[in-house]
């Protein structure tokens, strides 16, 4: 059996991640989720989640991400069939962060699929210092839409909207040139 076929029932995931990846509407929310964290693996990261929990989350006042934050630096990215993102993805981002000198830990990733949020949602939630939006697709509402591979600042808040993680992690011409672009943008952003 593959690691990405494993699944856990809802009750041994609340167990293993009941502070960091599961939001139970039943018990008070004492702290957003990015304050206390998120689990950093892969594995948990892309576990498939019961299929009962696939649909998109209902929007709620809390938006759950993966990460620790510590840096604010938030990922967005859309991928419906997983929590955040999936293995070999993860992997490519974590890539580009270790590029950075950064890690998951120093960023908050949203998968906007599962849990979509509006741009003042996540300024006000996430306190972001740097805001990356991978694909079209994971665009929040009210996203202010710099154009691709352009870094913007506004209000001290640096915006960077790229093409989605897949097409990045190719090994053709356009993508290497699409990576080279992303990199001088997150040079300028983050001082690298």
């Amino acid at each position: 059996m593959a690691l990405n076929d494993i699944q856990l029932s809802p009750d041994l995931l609340a167990s293993l991640y009941g502070k960091h990846l599961v939001v139970d509407a039943a018990a008070p929310a004492a702290s957003p989720a990015g304050k206390g964290g998120s689990a950093s693996t892969a594995s948990a990261a892309a576990s498939p989640v019961p299929a009962a929990a696939e649909a998109p989350l209902p929007p709620s006042s809390v938006i759950p991400f993966l990460g620790d934050n510590k840096k604010n630096i938030t990922i967005l990215v859309h991928y419906p069939g997983h929590t955040y993102l999936p293995d070999d993805v993860f992997g490519f981002l974590g890539n580009i962060l270790a590029a950075c000198h950064l890690s998951a830990k120093d960023a908050a990733i949203v998968n906007m699929a599962r849990q979509p949020a509006g741009y003042d949602d996540l300024l006000n939630q996430l306190e972001p210092r740097t805001l990356l939006c991978f694909g079209a697709a994971a665009r929040p509402a009210g996203w202010p839409a710099p154009a691709l591979l352009q870094p913007v600042l506004l209000k001290k808040l640096y915006l960077l909207e790229a093409p989605p993680l897949e097409t990045l992690h190719q090994n053709s011409a356009p993508a290497k040139a699409l990576k080279k672009q992303l990199w001088e943008a997150l040079k300028k952003m983050l001082g690298v």
